[in-house]
């Protein structure tokens, strides 16, 4: 079998104290389902309150992906988070101009989600490098290499773990399946840095960063 996940023992610095707002987003998007009816795959503003904005640089950027007949996720972008996440440029620079790699979005990106999630691949984008804020202990993921074949005829899983980052092959389908005992409302968010570059490059790359420790640096 082809590995298509890999762990590395990195934090990315301050998600701890962006745990709280995370917290509060995740449960304006699913609990109060405030902006629901957004239709799927479109982008749309709001301010760091996730209050609707008409666009502007300073803006949060929102994309929900799924239909209302399924369980959306939600993509949270936009120049704004940088004000959460005030570490995150070093990190961005650390990957582009050490590691040559190039990220997908030029801002951070925050994944949130309601426990099961679809069945898809990123479109555009090959690879992810992620990092859980909440709910690490809530779903076992799992990526199907290739999505004509029975799910339990070919698949790799993986999950989250605490203190530890993921890079993801997120060219073939993946997904998550909810674990016994949690229910199916239980809140997931995870920090996502998005690469150009296909998975075994950017697994290359940052592992012997890694095993440099130059990147102890930065995450």
């Amino acid at each position: 079998m082809i590995n298509q996940a890999t762990y590395f023992n990195m934090r990315f610095k301050g998600v701890d104290d962006i745990k709280p707002l995370v917290r509060n987003w995740a449960e304006i998007l699913y609990y109060e389902n405030r902006h629901a009816s957004e239709h799927d795959g479109v982008d749309f503003t709001t301010d760091l309150n996730l209050v609707k904005t008409y666009s502007n640089s300073k803006d949060v950027i929102i994309t929900k992906w799924g239909k209302l007949s399924e369980t959306p996720f939600y993509c949270i972008t936009g120049y704004a988070l940088y004000d959460i996440l005030p570490w995150w440029k070093e990190m961005q620079e650390f990957f582009e101009k050490d590691l040559k790699l190039h990220p997908w979005l030029p801002f951070p990106c925050i994944l949130i989600s309601s426990s099961n999630l679809r069945r898809h691949s990123d479109i555009g984008r090959p690879t992810a490098f992620n990092y859980g804020i909440l709910g690490e202990e809530v779903s076992t993921n799992h990526i199907w290499h290739d999505s004509n074949l029975p799910d339990d005829k070919y698949n790799e899983s993986y999950t989250y773990k605490q203190g530890r980052s993921i890079l993801i092959n997120t060219s073939i389908d993946h997904g998550g399946v909810l674990n016994p005992g949690f229910s199916s409302n239980e809140l997931r968010a995870i920090c996502n840095m998005g690469f150009s570059e296909t998975y075994d490059v950017c697994l290359e790359r940052i592992s012997n960063s890694f095993k440099d420790e130059t990147i102890s640096k930065i995450l």
